[in-house]
């Protein structure tokens, strides 16, 4: 099956079902308000002035009629069925001044928009009258949540998103002040790593489909599917104390009032990938465009029912031995021969065009009230398939060479190749019922799902092995395939007891799985020598039977972990509603399995390879390809079989690992007005941390995990005290200052034993049973004024003490052995934004935003003792110190945007700059210098313009500079480059329709 048939497949399926819900769409459009054309609506959302807090319960009236609603729990409103005309409507509360608005136009067939604020009552104050207004938008809403909180915050809506062009969360986390986005899809706060930040779904904490490391990847959820993404950079005790960087609850797209219904579709092009004939990529299966399996890369059915028990590595062994010694005719040798002959030849990429990019996404949803209890629904389906390539550089290092010069001891010099395809579908269901006036239930669920195909080759000189004859090259080839899924479904419910003084419950349960399938991912390398006459190559030899790099591999993962999760939240206020008492607690238990088989290729005595991978792993070549007559003439006289490449498995117990965390957590806090401008919020967390991980017990006889061979353990109990001080210096102006006590914990990967090399030149990644948990305390503050709606202005500084920060370390040896290790670091900075209107300097430029924010930070972590002794003994520079940066931190980030938004002519359009300072990425160790990530300058360009009212053409240019990413060892003023990936420049063009 061709790209262009799978794509032409992908965009009628999508379309079909499109035009299938347009009916049901209508119909339900009819069944809400059947004489929708001759009467209108007004909706919208009443909260108090002061902090932004919705008012449930809230009355909202007509004046002059006993027609009228009651808010929800959101605050929210609707009064339906109204004769087009203009009104006034009167909205009040118990203690709070009335307010009055007149001029609301209603027309037929539409809702209008009106969000009311409700001010405290005050003896002198009387009711209050005022014209309708245009409801704010999206961001501006943000901002004012932002202005109320009570903590550090950033956030950036559904709005902005859709401005600035971007596809999914990962792009969104770009425009957030202080954060940074590594490997296209893991989030850095404030230029810590990501295990220092926290990710939930709806507030609810979310598992991680990654092996390697604890944190969400933001590329698995697309942009169509969320409605704000809020970033808390402070602590409050009713959140999980294991961040230190930032909190970032991702919020899914809330149900609408009224019908909603959109289509969109795009494809785009990217300037080193499409075009040309020589995108790499790995042989797969005729699904892989749906990220659904078809067998092609199964494990080979002879292997699957055998297990490093039955299957020992040294069964090649037993089968010559077996022959002999006059044993007979060995079971094991049809059984060997079976096995290798199992595996498919495919070994090496094939170039061809790269498949054509394309998204399409669908999304319906509404509010049913026929029973007088509204029921409000929203589904959203999306898919993207797209491609990557790029031609760069590798480069490994030793420590200095030993005689006095400047220059590093190489080990291997590179050119790297690497075409990517992923396939990326998903979906989210989301319900809110009301059970009644203050009693609300809601469930959301969500299903999202990846494959990844990579195809890499590898062509340079391996001085440590070879020497640097340039006429001996080391070539290799890996192929790899990811599946990642992730499901969450989540039941939550809010409670209002008017007659317990307006007690509010909230309660969650959540259930998420999450798997990282990676079938059959092969390895294979070679050795090249070329013979050199006059000049010119006239002969090329290839080696594959080298010692001291690993032979033709095969490897087999798959990950599967569950999350189980609940929490309860009860809120009295008190004082009015000026302050309130909240208490409440926590649970969650994770656990993992992880398993991987490995298997090599021995090959014969004396292989034959001619550089074609396909014939070198032919039946033809594998298993037992002729037999040998001894003694023959004899009574001794057998038959024995020789061997051509042979499959053993290599897998070890330690290969397989299972992790349990359970946290428990129990908090008490309070949210105090002291006066009218004075806020604090203090309180404290108690935590309880467990985590296990066990591998495969030493009993051969069964595939188990014996939980009695603990790998890793760390028990801990933690009190994390929190105060967060809001001072209002005027109208719309806090100044806020909190110090918090937080933590990080190591990862299931990070404590486990199990040891694995990525690919032939890879380094060995290994984890570390003895890490401990990391404790932070944490100082923040800031000055922040939102002079207008979707304007601000905010200056804070930070200070952050880790005691054991969890960082990774580099060994020398010969491919290097990657682990983690703790070091004390502590950390400050500073950071700054600014938002506002252009139409401030001049009207014509109403219709601009210009927004910036800079992140500055400066880290220090103590050298370990072993590594700074070696660095100071003469082979490093002596410049160097016993401190050095934290590990992942950027010394600065930078964003600036210039948008335009003209809502009369439905035009938009921006230009986005991000960019960020040279940050740790591995620390080395011993002789060998550390290596950083070098800046990297991103520029991109947005454009949309609406047209027939309900469609929309999009526009974008993505990464217009064209930069270089780079990881380098500095070294007596060079730099050595340890990889150079240049990135492109991609074009896309969209098309959505909108009821």
């Amino acid at each position: 099956m061709s790209d262009w048939t799978r794509a032409l497949l992908a965009s009628t399926f999508v379309v079909l079902v499109g035009l299938g819900m347009l009916p049901v769409s209508a119909a339900a459009q009819d069944a809400a308000a059947q004489d929708s054309t001759l009467t209108g609506a007004v909706t919208g959302v009443v909260v108090e002035t002061g902090n932004g807090a919705p008012l449930p319960g809230a009355n909202v009236k007509i004046e002059g009629t006993t027609r009228g609603t009651s808010t929800d729990l959101n605050g929210r409103y609707r009064l339906d069925g109204l004769t087009p005309g203009s009104y006034a409507i009167v909205f009040s509360f118990v203690g709070f001044q009335q307010k009055t608005v007149t001029g609301v136009e209603v027309r037929a067939g539409e809702a209008a928009q009106l969000n009311v604020t409700l001010r405290e009552e005050a003896a002198e104050l009387k009711e209050v009258v005022v014209e309708a207004k245009a409801a704010r938008d999206s961001e501006a809403g943000l901002l004012k949540e932002r202005e109320a909180a009570p903590v550090v915050s950033n956030a950036i809506s559904a709005d902005l998103m859709s401005k600035a062009g971007v596809s999914s969360a990962a792009d969104a986390m770009k425009k957030v002040t202080g954060a940074s986005v590594v490997e296209g899809k893991y989030v850095f706060i404030r230029g810590l790593g990501d295990r220092y930040t926290t990710t939930q779904l709806n507030g609810v904490p979310m598992p991680t489909a990654s092996p390697d490391r604890d944190a969400v990847q933001f590329d698995l959820f697309s942009a169509n599917l969320l409605d704000n993404i809020v970033t808390k950079k402070t602590f409050t005790p009713d959140l999980p104390g294991n961040f230190a960087g930032g909190l970032i609850n991702v919020n899914t797209e809330s149900y609408p009032t009224d019908l909603t219904f959109k289509i969109s579709s795009s494809t785009s092009i990217g300037t080193q990938t499409h075009f040309t004939n020589d995108f790499l990529s790995a042989p797969g299966g005729q699904w892989d465009f749906l990220a659904i399996g078809d067998g092609t890369r199964a494990l080979p059915g002879p292997v699957q029912p055998l297990s490093p028990a039955t299957y020992p590595e040294d069964i090649r062994r037993q089968v010559r031995n077996q022959f002999q010694n006059n044993e007979g005719t060995s079971d094991l040798g049809p059984l060997l021969n079976e096995v290798s002959r199992s595996f498919n030849d495919n070994m090496a990429p094939v170039q061809r065009r790269a498949p054509v990019n394309q998204s399409y996404s669908l999304s319906i949803g509404n509010e049913i009230n026929s029973t007088g209890n509204p029921l409000g629904f929203l589904v959203n389906l999306n898919y993207k398939y797209d491609s990557s390539y790029f031609e760069g550089f590798q480069g490994r290092y030793r420590g200095p060479r030993g005689d006095g010069s400047d220059s590093l001891g190489t080990e291997l010099l590179v050119d790297q190749s690497k075409g990517t395809t992923t396939a990326k579908l998903g979906g989210l269901l989301s319900l809110n019922y009301r059970l009644a006036q203050n009693h609300e239930l809601g469930a959301t669920a969500m299903y999202t799902r990846h494959g990844e195909s990579t195809a890499e080759t590898r062509f340079g000189q391996w001085p440590e092995q070879f020497g640097s004859d340039p006429t001996v090259h080391f070539q290799d080839r890996n192929l790899y395939y990811t599946r990642r899924e992730l499901y969450s479904t989540q039941l939550r419910g809010r409670h209002l007891f008017s007659g317990l003084g307006g007690t509010e419950i909230e309660w969650t349960t959540a259930y998420s799985n999450t798997r990282q399938d990676e079938p059959d991912n092969r390895l294979f390398g070679n050795l090249v020598r070329e013979t050199v006459r006059d000049g010119a190559v006239v002969d090329t030899s290839y080696v594959v039977d080298l010692t001291g790099f690993p032979p033709p591999t095969r490897f087999y993962t798959d990950l599967g972990e569950n999350s189980y999760s609940g929490k309860l939240d009860v809120s009295i206020p008190f004082r009015g509603r000026q302050s309130e008492i909240k208490v409440g607690g926590s649970y969650q238990t994770d656990h993992r399995d992880f398993r991987e088989r490995r298997f090599e290729f021995e090959p014969p005595s004396n292989p034959a390879y001619n550089g074609s991978p396909g014939e070198y792993f032919s039946d033809a070549n594998m298993g037992i390809v002729d037999t040998t007559v001894i003694a023959e003439g004899t009574p001794f006289e057998k038959t024995v079989p020789e061997f051509g490449n042979t499959v053993k498995e290599v897998t070890e117990l330690k290969d397989a690992y299972q992790g349990d965390r359970n946290i428990a957590a129990a908090y008490a806090m309070m949210d105090l007005s002291v006066t009218d401008r004075l806020r604090v919020v203090g309180g404290a967390r108690l935590e309880r941390t467990d985590i296990q991980i066990s591998t495969l017990g030493s009993d051969q006889t069964e595939e188990v995990v014996d939980t009695s061979r603990t790998a890793a353990s760390i028990k801990k109990t933690d009190l994390l005290p929190s105060v967060n001080v809001v001072y209002e210096l005027g109208d719309g102006m806090n100044l806020r200052l909190a110090g918090t006590r937080t933590l990080a914990r190591p990862t299931f990967r990070e404590l486990a034993p199990y040891g694995r090399t990525e690919n032939v030149l890879g380094e060995l990644v290994r984890g570390n049973t003895n890490l401990e948990r990391t404790l932070i305390t944490n100082l923040d503050l800031r000055w922040e004024w939102f002079p207008a709606p979707r304007e601000l202005m905010a200056v804070s500084v930070f200070g952050k003490d880790f005691q054991g920060a969890i960082e990774e370390v580099l060994f020398p040896s010969t491919n290097g052995v990657q682990t983690w290790g703790n070091a004390d670091a502590r950390v400050y900075g500073a950071e700054f934004e600014f938002q506002a209107g252009l139409g401030r300097i001049a009207d014509p430029l109403r219709h601009f935003t210009l927004s910036t924010n800079l992140s500055l930070v400066h880290s220090s972590a103590e050298e370990p003792e072993v590594n700074f002794s070696e660095r100071s003994g003469g082979q490093q520079d002596t410049t160097d110190q016993a401190t050095r940066p934290m590990e992942g931190q950027s010394p600065y980030t930078f964003n600036l945007d210039l948008s335009y938004e003209n809502p009369n002519t439905g035009t938009t359009a921006g230009l986005y700059f991000n960019t960020f300072g040279e940050r740790l990425t591995a620390l080395g160790v011993f002789s060998v210098p550390d290596t950083y990530e070098q800046p990297f300058h991103q520029l991109d360009f947005t454009f949309s313009q609406r047209f027939r009212e309900h469609w929309t053409f999009d526009f974008a240019v993505e990464n217009i500079l064209g930069d270089t990413a780079r990881e380098v060892l500095p070294y007596r003023g060079s730099a050595f480059v340890y990889q150079r990936t240049p990135r492109e420049r991609s074009i896309s063009i969209g098309l959505s329709y909108e009821l």
